[in-house]
This record gives structure tokens, sequence and C-alpha cells, in this order.
């Protein structure tokens, strides 16, 4: 039987994983419930949308009113409280303190840049400058360090984000990206079909690698006939159904793990490309059937796959049941539960 919690998801959603999380704990009758601050552009769920997205002093005024209006309930209401992206329902964490005295449960996900120090990611990445990303580490560790005062259990989607935030709290635990695969028909890719559909979603062109797809898919359209689709500025439910009509995915090409993106790919049937760091690869349950490719790789990478239409198919399968074995709402819930448990 599972404990009787009352759980608050806030307060912002990050590719949908705060819904994903909240909804597998409800399907094992779990009380949850998800809050955001600002309307997603790809217009993931969420059950309470305070809508505070502020530009005037004024409008900032009123968003801090709002906030402290609901305040009292959602603290009197909930007895776990699972924060997002390194933010709690108060600005600068003023919040936290207060938490402790009535023992509520705290937990913070981290989901990457708000967290990730460039100190530990350029030791780690040989890709990392390639992503023109600017780091202040100062301030991050200085958000982490606070947080770390209250909150109970930090958790990390994977091990490559495990080591910035390890520095700074006593308990982290990795806690998988999740999905809902009874809500992804799997649509495998189609064997006779010799000019495949080749999908990337490049939400940000520098830290996806883009540049570098496009290149091999140029060169390979010289010698390879293929369709390539670019999904950008898509609800999530376009993105899917992309998803699905592709025959191969190319997630990302620099950061050196998967995103949520590869794991909707999988999860559709669908052979995904993406970039696992050499260190982090036997840190995935079980074997995980991404096609690993970086800069320098990925053009023979591709190659292979539109050459071989049957690989592409029985990847799809493999994916698949990878996805439902370890990333589907209902695993990644059981896990939390462990986890709320330990507090």
């Amino acid at each position: 039987m599972n404990p009787e919690y009352n759980i608050l998801f806030a307060p912002y959603e990050t590719a949908g994983q705060m819904w994903g999380y909240a909804s597998g704990l409800r399907s094992l009758g779990i009380e949850a419930t998800t809050l955001t601050y600002l309307s997603h552009s790809f217009e993931y769920p969420t059950d309470i949308d305070l809508d505070l997205s502020a530009d005037t002093w004024i409008e900032k005024l009123n968003s801090g009113v709002t906030i402290m209006r609901h305040f009292p309930q959602l603290y009197a209401n909930h007895d776990i409280f699972h924060f997002w992206a390194g933010r709690s329902l108060l600005p600068r964490h003023v919040d936290l303190p207060l938490y402790k005295i009535e023992n509520k449960k705290l937990v913070m996900n981290y989901r990457g840049s708000h967290a990730r120090l460039g100190s530990v990611a350029k030791k780690q990445n040989p890709y990392e400058e390639l992503m023109e990303k600017e780091y202040d580490d100062e301030k991050t560790e200085k958000y982490l360090k606070r947080a770390s005062k209250y909150i109970d259990i930090a958790l990390v989607p994977d091990h490559e984000l495990y080591p910035s935030v390890a520095k700074y709290f006593d308990h982290v635990e990795v806690v998988r990206r999740a999905t809902d695969t009874s809500a992804i028909e799997p649509t495998y890719p189609d064997p006779r079909n010799d000019a495949p559909i080749i999908a990337h979603a490049p939400s940000n062109r520098a830290n996806k690698g883009t540049r570098f797809v496009l290149k091999a898919l140029s060169k390979l359209e010289e010698t390879h006939d293929f369709e390539l689709t670019l999904i950008e500025n898509s609800p999530h439910e376009e993105v899917i159904q992309t998803l699905q009509q592709a025959d191969i995915v190319v997630d990302q090409l620099l950061r050196g793990t998967h995103g949520v993106l590869s794991i909707e790919a999988m999860a559709a049937g669908t052979p995904t490309v993406c970039y696992l760091r050499d260190d982090l690869i036997d840190t995935y349950p079980g074997s995980i059937p991404i096609v690993n490719a970086n800069p320098n790789t990925v053009k023979p990478v591709l190659s292979n796959l539109i050459e071989h239409p049957q690989k592409r198919k029985l990847i799809g399968e493999k994916s698949r049941e990878y996805v439902v074995d370890n990333h589907d709402k209902r695993v990644i819930a059981e896990d939390l539960i462990d986890i709320y448990n330990k507090i």
C-alpha cells in the first residue's frame, strides 16, 4: 500500500517532466498537484497555471501579490514540496526555512544549466567548448549552497549533472526522465522505405549541435535519399506526431547525455541518434539502444542508418521496449515513492 502523501510540484515546468512525475504518482494513488508560474510555449499540461509573466514593475508587483495570496493554502495543503529548476515558491529561497517549522519534506529537482558547473562540465566533456555556453559558477554555487541548507534530497536526471550537484548536497539521487508510454503509440520504421524521414529538434541550436547535423546531412544528400524535418516552435502533441512519423531522430551531439526528446522518440519506436559520453554509458539502466554519435561521427552513423532500413526497425523495437521498462511514468513514480520514504 502506498503512503498517503500530498505532493506539490512547482514552480516551473521543464520538458513536461513535472507533469510526467505528478501524473505517474497519481496513477499509483498518490495525491500530486503541479503548479507553474509561467505557461510553457510547448503547451505542456498543468493543474494550476498562475501565469505570472511580467515585464513592467507593476506586473512584477502584481505577480508577487499573487504568489503570496496562494502561499498559505499551498503550505497548509501539502506535506511534500518537490521543487523544480532550482527554484522554490518565493524568491531567493526565502520560503525554505518555513517548511521546516512543520517538518515538511523538501525535494529539489535539478535539470541542467541552472545547476551545471562550468568547471565540472569542461573537465568531463570534450565537446563542451563547441556549445559556446557561458557559465557563471559563482552564481550557481551560491544557489546550490543556499538550497542545500534546507533541501532533504536533490534529484538529477542522470550522472552527467550529478557531480555538479553532489558538491553541495549530502543526499543526491538519480531519477530518470519520464514519459507516458501508453500515450505514445509506437510506429516502427518501415523497412521498405528507402528514403527515410530524419527529424531533428533544434530547440537550442548551439547546445544541440544542429550545425553539425545539418553539415552531415548536406554532404549525405549528394549520395543518399532522405527527407529532413526540423521540429521548431511546435506544441508538444505535434512534436510527438512528428517523432512517430520519422524513421530516424537526431537529438543532441554535444552534451554527452540524452534529453527528453530521445526518450519520447524511442517510445515512438524510432531509432534515435545522440551523443553519450563514454564514461556515462554504463550508468544508464540496461543496454541503452541509443545510436551514439558525436560531431566527428554523425555523418557515417546517419549514412549507416539510411542504408540499412531493417536495422532501423530493429533498433526502433528495442528502443520502445527500453523506454517502457525504464522511463515509463509509472516506473519513475515507484522510484519517487522510495525516495520520499527515505526523508
